[in-house]
């Protein structure tokens, strides 16, 4: 959105968009009318009429259920009282918590200047986020944005908290509840099709931290700004996305492949370990500000589940399940080994990370059973509290998965300090392949890279992955 329409127009644009709506209803009516005369012309078998009937009114239950949830998160963003007064589901994080703050006066600022934002928005999807999703797959170099309309409805801050304890004087660190519910249009071509998606829907805790604290204005001498954890996203789709979002596609033609560049483009800008870092004054030293020392390392030890549901079908006895364990942290993803016909499988798999936040980042786990051709079902998902872990040392326990009837999962915790004293290395057990040091590599940028594997300088790029290796002398 480089121009802002003005009132008038954009009634008459909204007025056009009901019209082709009624318009698009009929065509398709009188297509399944048409569809199901030809099926009888051609003596077809009625049950491909009934499972075109199925399609249909899932497709239509699904679309009414979620225009119902999109039209309520529009109504709280556009009126936040009259929303929660007239329904109490999804509130905000200030009626829950005490020590959260409204920010309605932002708000209100935000809803001013949120036209003249279109055009910074313009650049950087255009600039910014298109080279990266070209770059993210070989089947993604012709994608383009040709329509870009941010909507009328601005993001909101649903509450702030501003923390007074465990900071130091110099520093001030504020979580906001980021809400958007937006009526944005977007479009894009790929390989000749164009497809979009519209009412895009995020939320997540986003942290600002100001540092350090200065006698001069701006007072602050830097601004740091992410999300703490991956933010949810929902959004329908357009053109010939839309026709693909059907149940039993292939996961590459489905809305997750969207969602999935979507969040991976956040995480890999604002989402820990990556920052949004602003220098105030100069001098600063910014690796203070976008590479501070971490909290420490978690170790996961992902044991087994239980009790799993059977998502494959069976003709004779029980149906099973080929379970696999994904686990989402920020943009990182680790993955388990694949069980074939189990409910109850055990991986025994053991994975590391490094922790920023510990006292607010959480670990997402999912099930899910894997099904060759075809779209992956969740099989169930938990969440995976760090605090608990770090305060105790180590956490061993079973976690009742969530969104599924039954099932459960063994996982084990174990939190690991840095320490600065090279001398503990001495008192640590080598005899396993586990890591037993950090080193921390920031690698700002690079140039001229070469575009297929060389030898020289021990530098690969692969699959549009850099990868620098950096030899040790003095160790084997």
């Amino acid at each position: 959105m480089s121009d802002v329409a003005p009132k008038s127009q954009r009634k008459s644009q909204i007025e056009e968009a009901q019209l082709a709506n009624v318009v698009l209803r009929y065509f398709k009516l009188a297509g399944v009318a048409v569809g199901v005369w030809l099926s009888g012309y051609l003596n077809f078998s009625p049950s491909w009429i009934l499972f075109g009937l199925i399609l249909y009114v899932w497709k239509e239950r699904q679309g009414q259920r979620k225009k119902l949830q999109i039209e309520i998160r529009q109504d709280t963003a556009r009126d936040e009282q009259k929303a929660i007064l007239a329904r109490v589901e999804d509130l905000p994080s200030w009626v829950h918590f005490p020590e959260v703050e409204r920010a309605e006066w932002f708000n209100k600022i935000l809803d001013q200047i949120w036209p003249f934002i279109g055009g910074y928005v313009k650049e950087l999807l255009t600039n910014s986020i298109q080279p990266k999703i070209q770059a993210s797959h070989a089947q993604m170099a012709s994608f383009v944005f040709t329509k870009i309309d941010l909507g009328d409805i601005p993001p909101r801050i649903g509450g702030v908290k501003v923390y007074t304890k465990n900071v130091r004087r110099d520093e001030i660190y504020m979580d906001l509840d980021i809400i958007y519910s937006s009526d944005c249009d977007l479009m894009v071509k790929l390989k000749g099709m164009n497809m979009g998606i519209k009412d895009l829907q995020i939320r997540g805790t986003m942290r600002v931290i100001l540092k350090p604290l200065i006698s001069r204005m701006p007072l602050f001498g830097g601004l740091s700004v992410f999300f703490l954890n991956n933010p949810s996203i929902d959004f329908n789709l357009k053109g010939i996305a839309d026709a693909f979002d059907l149940p039993g596609l292939r996961q590459s033609l489905s809305r997750e492949m969207v969602e999935d560049i979507i969040a991976e483009q956040i995480a890999n800008i604002m989402v820990l370990p990556n920052r949004i870092a602003v220098p105030m004054i100069e001098g600063l030293n910014l690796s203070l500000l976008k590479y501070p020392p971490p909290e420490g390392v978690l170790r996961i030890y992902m044991i087994e589940a239980r009790n799993l549901v059977s998502a494959d079908v069976a003709l004779l006895g029980k149906g099973k399940s080929d379970p696999y364990a994904v686990l989402k942290f920020g943009p990182e993803k680790f993955k388990t080994k694949v069980i074939n016909n189990s409910v109850n499988p055990e991986w025994n798999e053991v994975f590391e990370t490094i922790i920023d936040c510990k006292d607010a980042q959480v670990i997402d786990l999912e099930i899910r059973d894997e099904d060759p051709g075809s779209k992956d079902d969740k099989i169930g998902t938990a969440a995976i509290d760090i605090s608990s872990s770090a305060s105790n040392g180590t956490l061993d326990t079973w976690l009742p998965l969530e969104n599924v009837k039954k099932g459960d999962v063994h996982i084990k915790l174990v939190w690991m300090y840095l320490a600065n004293d090279p001398i503990v290395l001495e008192k640590v057990d080598t005899s396993t392949e586990l890591a037993t040091c950090v080193l921390m590599v920031n690698l700002d940028s690079a140039k001229d890279l070469p575009s297929s594997k060389v030898n020289a300088h021990s530098l690969y790029l692969m699959t549009n992955y850099l990868y620098l290796e950096i030899p040790l002398s003095g160790y084997d």
